[in-house]
């Protein structure tokens, strides 16, 4: 039963986690800075000395993020089952999806305060995160260690924000059949901010039924954090940016009615990555 509920449990936080990383637009690489994200832990305990029981929580973080993090966290947890409250207190470093914390550990849950340590892998994706604990309590007359399995859900707040530098690449005239008849005076600036590479770049006129082909030269790509720059004439467009794991039928994404009256950078990225910013197109 105990090996059936442990299934059961990490099929649903499989689930779960698949559905909150579709919301959190996880295909954006989010832009430097020092973030606060708290939420709600959701887990499953299995202990060799008592009840195996499910845990719920709360936690809270302070990180620097700029692909590699480093920060600290704390948080409260509880254990229906056993009537156990813990409090950890601990370090948490990662690189982009990965995560590892160690803290200290206060179980609450006896006629004194027992005392440990836990050690924590996470994977992140989006907004939730799958983890897997060890907790070591010294003092225990039960058991010495445990394990558990769980989903950490979590919003982040930004505090500190460090634009990433984007890498220039020379102006160039658009290559496809719109481009000869769209070029024009106006600097148009794409930047990718998704973490994968954009391989076709198509600008209609806003409500073209014909997307054209890409403007962009045969073999030529715009990397994660590069950006291409386009002479366009003033006016209104949809942009079409493909997926280069696609590069027949793919679409990364669909933008309509960028109007271009000036020059201008815009921000290729999901839209849910940036806290505080609204949905793309995004100016700078």
């Amino acid at each position: 039963m105990r090996a059936l509920g442990s299934l059961t449990f990490t099929a649903s936080l499989a689930a779960l986690s698949s559905g909150l990383a579709t919301e959190a637009g996880a295909d954006s690489l989010p832009d430097p800075g020092l973030f606060a994200p708290a939420g709600i832990n959701l887990g499953y305990a299995t202990h060799p000395g008592r009840s195996d029981s499910g845990v719920v929580g709360v936690e809270a973080s302070l990180v620097w993020f700029d692909g590699f993090w480093v920060g600290g966290y704390v948080d409260a947890l509880y254990e229906p089952a056993n009537g156990r409250t813990r409090l950890g207190i601990g370090p948490e470093i990662g690189f982009s999806i990965f995560g590892l914390d160690f803290g200290a550990v206060a179980d609450l849950g006896g006629s004194e305060t027992l005392w440990g340590y836990a050690i924590r892998g996470m994977l992140t994706i989006g907004y939730a995160a799958i983890y897997a604990r060890y907790v070591n309590v010294s003092g225990d007359p039960d058991e010495s260690g445990f394990g558990e399995l769980g989903v950490l859900v979590k919003w982040p707040l930004r505090i500190i924000r460090r634009p990433r530098p984007v890498e220039p690449t020379p102006p160039r005239a658009g290559h496809g059949e719109w481009a000869a008849r769209l070029t024009g005076p106006h600097r148009f600036v794409l930047v990718n901010r998704f973490m994968d590479p954009i391989c076709s770049v198509k600008i209609a006129p806003n409500g073209s039924q014909r997307r054209g082909t890409s403007w962009l030269e045969p073999g030529e790509t715009i990397q994660p954090g590069g950006s291409r720059e386009f002479g366009v004439a003033p006016g209104r467009y949809d942009l079409v940016l493909g997926d280069c794991s696609q590069p027949s039928s793919g679409v990364l994404r669909e933008y309509s009615d960028i109007r271009v009256e000036a020059d201008r950078t815009f921000h290729a990225r999901s839209g849910a990555d940036e806290q505080g910013l609204p949905p793309p197109p995004v100016v700078r």
